[in-house]
């Protein structure tokens, strides 16, 4: 998983998130002792997931999700094919490595809030005041700013005089990020 544009710190938690908003679970489910295939194997994750595959046209999502009811939710066989329907989704990705390295497991940002609410209260507490701030326009300026500071930085690797323009904006812009982010808790890495 390539492209990490941002993390989010929460207790000590280093959460890489990529430009397309998938972030690693993996580093949220270890700040608790937890892994994200615990969360997966839960049959209301699988209902949530496969009502969101439905919601954008994957049909195929419901009638999986009613054979895998019909299994015992101890056996191998339940355990094996809930995850598979998490993964067939296409809102689940598993990548093999260290997190440091992009490695774990990669939720799509529509399950952002509802995993959230799985590892711990204070972390759910945590994501409702993000949440709100989001809610409320105070990321709307960090991520215009983060969008700003990209296209910049691209413009200044095509010419002379981008990178000229960069070198002026570029203090401006971190600045900019500075004064925004801490309100969010995101840490830019442009």
């Amino acid at each position: 998983m390539q492209n990490i544009v941002s993390h989010i710190d929460f207790q000590g938690a280093d959460v890489p998130i990529r430009v397309d908003g998938w972030f690693n679970a993996t580093a949220i489910a270890a700040k608790y002792d937890r892994e994200p295939i615990q969360w997966l194997r839960q049959l209301d994750a699988a209902e949530y997931i496969s009502a969101l595959a439905m919601a954008n046209g994957n049909s195929a999502s419901k009638a999986q999700l009613n054979e895998i009811k019909e299994l015992r939710s101890n056996s191998g066989a339940f355990q094996k094919r809930i995850v598979g329907l998490a993964i067939a989704s296409g809102y689940v990705k598993t990548a093999r490595g260290s997190m440091a390295n992009g490695g774990g497991t990669w939720l799509h940002p529509k399950l952002a809030i509802v995993f959230g609410r799985w590892p711990n209260a204070d972390f759910a507490v945590w994501l409702d005041m993000k949440i709100d701030a989001i809610l409320r326009g105070r990321g709307s300026e960090f991520l215009a700013v983060s969008m700003e500071f990209r296209q910049e930085k691209g413009k200044a690797s095509d010419h002379g005089r981008g990178l000229n323009r960069w070198r002026c904006i570029k203090p401006i812009l971190e600045l900019r990020l500075q004064e925004t982010h801490p309100q969010l808790g995101f840490q830019f890495y442009g």
